[in-house]
């Protein structure tokens, strides 16, 4: 299930920054990411005459509880020689199905937690089986240093409407409204921010038992923040690259895997400031549930 969708994921990027890992000691070490292989147990497989015909990406309302188990690695102030301060982190997501108003939507109640953070959000919305966003509820993080606010969120189908067969692409669009507030920095309802997303269907892998479609993303934000930062005002120039592959069981429409890797470069006039912070976040559907 898609949950950690790239407007939302580059946010958390300047939230965790601000607010979350001011607490921790973060060291300085070369730049370089778990290999995603560690913690998916992934097997390219070749698609059978039927998938050569193409195949239907819809999400299907689960009738239990599923889990996520999501592994964040980030590095911050990378330097020439890149090396940067490295942090990582451990979080649980649940995901709670609730009837929609048909047959084809259905609700979607998210919860994440972090004990290292202490941290916990929880977004609720009404999904279309094309995840579409139908109706957004309520959305937020918190932790005791800060609180990241979803105001409003908008996504068109995240899937098309007809069969897709290996290579074919297509894009869609994702909005939403944030409010950041800590006790560093904070800032005001502003936007929406907007990107557009380009994915295409690149293959099939077996993870877990659960035959995959592999569907890779990208996506590209360019835009100015202004941000309250110790009574002074900051306006920061975001510049994030993010790129995405999700392992989806296309015949039981849920999400068994995820890698998104973010380049987020930022920089200010103001307080001649700049910063380039690379990360990576491996989700993968916890196999000792029944989904």
């Amino acid at each position: 299930m898609k949950n950690y969708k790239l407007v939302l994921f580059a946010a958390l990027m300047v939230f965790f920054l601000s607010a979350g890992c001011t607490s921790f000691k973060m060291n300085l070490k070369p730049v370089s990411f778990t290999p995603y292989s560690k913690l998916i147990k992934f097997k390219k497989i070749e698609p059978n005459e039927q998938e050569k015909n193409g195949i239907l990406l819809r999400l299907y309302q689960q009738n239990k509880v599923i889990v996520y188990t999501d592994f964040m690695e980030l590095y911050t102030h990378i330097n020439e020689d890149d090396n940067g301060l490295y942090f990582s982190e451990w979080k649980r997501r649940k995901i709670t199905f609730s009837p929609g108003l048909s047959i084809d939507d259905f609700e979607l109640k998210t919860i994440t937690e972090s004990s290292q953070l202490n941290e916990v959000s929880e977004n609720i919305l009404l999904l279309s089986n094309r995840g579409e966003i139908l109706k957004f509820v309520k959305g937020g993080y918190n932790n005791p240093k800060g609180t990241l606010t979803i105001t409003d969120w908008k996504r068109s189908p995240i899937f098309p409407e007809k069969k897709v067969k290996i290579g074919d692409a297509w894009k869609y669009t994702e909005q939403m409204k944030l409010q950041l507030k800590s006790y560093w920095i904070s800032r005001k309802v502003t936007g929406p921010d907007e990107i557009e997303v380009l994915a295409r269907f690149t293959g099939f892998s077996e993870v877990n038992g659960h035959r995959c479609a592999v569907i890779e993303t990208m996506a590209f934000s360019n835009k100015n923040e202004s941000y309250t930062a110790l009574f002074k005002t900051m306006n920061l120039t975001l510049r994030t690259h993010i790129t995405e592959k999700i392992f989806f069981d296309y015949k039981r429409g849920i999400e068994v895997a995820r890698v998104t890797k973010t380049v987020t470069n930022s920089f200010t006039k103001d307080m001649s400031y700049s910063d380039m912070s690379k990360s990576q976040m491996i989700s993968v559907l916890k196999v000792n549930r029944r989904n």
